[in-house]
């Protein structure tokens, strides 16, 4: 839950540690994100939340076509 004043992003990154997708995240308490699978190539990644420069959570995905 972010509280206003926040800065919060998601990172989606590649296992080689570069990151492929960064979404800004804005507003306050709770909210959800939809990733289109799409525009990402097969594969396995991290999304990892940050708040206020700092990792909160970090979890893998895999992406199957």
């Amino acid at each position: 839950i972010l509280n206003t004043g926040n800065t919060a992003f998601l990172n989606i990154t590649s296992l080689d540690g570069k990151v492929v997708k960064h979404i800004d995240l804005t507003g306050k308490g709770k909210a959800s994100v939809m990733i289109n699978a799409n525009e990402l190539t097969s594969g396995t990644y991290t999304y990892s939340l940050y708040v206020d420069g700092n990792v909160m959570d970090t979890k893998l995905m895999v992406i199957t076509k």
